[in-house]
């Protein structure tokens, strides 16, 4: 299967928005997604579409220091650099992708797919994510 028709037969899907170009990639769970070939080509696909986003929905909402459903204590982060998520390895994504995102400047939005209109709210700003930039 070419890498085309496995990213099309993933759960990563792409949408052009109408006011602002956003590249969003859907993956099964926030700490263990799929393989780091299809998450740098969703990098990759952002940053040659000019992006202003990579948004990242998942099971979870948000970006966490640990696997929030084993540790009910792990702390969600509402901002984080991408040289923090590089450096304390907290596996949003694969480390190619980060890296792709940061050289384009193109932030990252994590979020989650399971809230009911939570899309919608992270689209107008006003919805529970957090937010990778410089």
């Amino acid at each position: 299967m070419s890498l085309a028709a496995s990213i099309s037969s993933s759960v990563f899907n792409a949408k052009r928005s109408f006011e602002k170009r956003t590249y969003i990639e859907t993956a099964e769970s926030a700490l263990s997604c799929t393989s780091d070939a299809a998450q740098t080509a969703a990098a990759l696909r952002a940053a040659e579409m000019e992006c202003d986003a990579l948004l990242k929905g998942t099971q979870v909402d948000g970006v966490y220091d640990s696997d929030p459903k084993t540790n009910p204590d792990a702390k969600r982060y509402d901002t984080l650099s991408y040289h923090k998520v590089l450096s304390d390895d907290l596996r949003v994504m694969d480390t190619s992708a980060v890296a792709l995102m940061r050289e384009n400047k193109i932030p990252i939005i994590v979020f989650s797919l399971a809230d009911r209109g939570g899309f919608d709210r992270v689209m107008a700003g006003k919805g529970v994510c957090t937010k990778i930039s410089s």
